[in-house]
């Protein structure tokens, strides 16, 4: 193992970081997608509703 502070070190630790943001990045994506399906479902189904329920003009 390099020594604390070597650019060996510098660079280890970098590329952890960087796969640990890649990791943390990913996980907040899937997270999002899945809240934004379900909000999208919903409103379709709302709308729907409504669509049911709405007065029709008549023309």
């Amino acid at each position: 193992m390099a020594g604390v502070g070597s650019a060996a070190w510098i660079s280890e630790e970098r590329s952890s970081a960087l796969q640990i943001v890649d990791q943390e990045i990913e996980e907040f994506s899937y997270s999002a997608r899945n809240e934004l399906e379900w909000i999208n479902e919903h409103m379709a189904g709302i709308l729907n509703e409504n669509e049911m329920y709405a007065p029709r003009s008549r023309i």
